[in-house]
């Protein structure tokens, strides 16, 4: 039920249901109420309560992809993209290791870092793991982006004039 409201935009009826599933001390999946919760406060623009229910959701289950998954986003918007990188690459692994958008946002984190030769590596691995989805053509497009930051004829244009204008005596 609080799924449905949560997606009907009802929040606070959604977070009221999942409040009395937390009373439920007897339910064994409680990091999903915990994640849901984050959900309803992210769509709340409450990432301070998010974040706090999302790390809930991985004390409760340290493998459950989608909260850190979550925390990478947050990290990301916040532009603390070492964070976030490290969120992501949790976010891939275990049952979410066919999860590409995760693979994704670590190549965008990279970016961020200017770490471009492992985010070129990133890419091309999603390009070719992740080839029948539309990761593949987001990967080729950054590839290209990369690829001209990473080789850039003006500035090897701007050196050989510099070498004209100076010659080494």
């Amino acid at each position: 039920l609080g799924t449905i409201l949560t997606r009907t935009g009802k929040l606070n009826e959604a977070k009221a249901q999942y409040d009395i599933v937390l009373d439920n001390l007897t339910y064994a999946k409680q990091y999903k109420t915990y994640f849901n919760l984050g959900i309803i406060h992210l769509k709340l623009k409450e990432n301070i309560q998010a974040t706090n229910y999302f790390q809930q959701s991985i004390n409760e289950n340290p493998n459950y992809c989608p909260a850190f998954f979550q925390l990478g986003n947050i990290n990301f918007k916040n532009k603390d993209y070492k964070s976030s990188l490290e969120y992501y690459k949790k976010a891939s692994l275990g049952t979410c290791y066919n999860n590409p958008d995760s693979v994704y946002r670590q190549a965008l984190s990279l970016m961020k870092l200017e770490e471009f030769g492992k985010a070129k590596l990133k890419l091309e691995e999603i390009i070719e793991r992740f080839s029948l989805t539309k990761f593949k053509t987001l990967a080729k497009k950054k590839l290209k982006v990369l690829n001209e930051k990473i080789y850039n004829p003006e500035l090897e244009t701007i050196e050989k004039k510099r070498n004209i204008l100076s010659p080494n005596f």
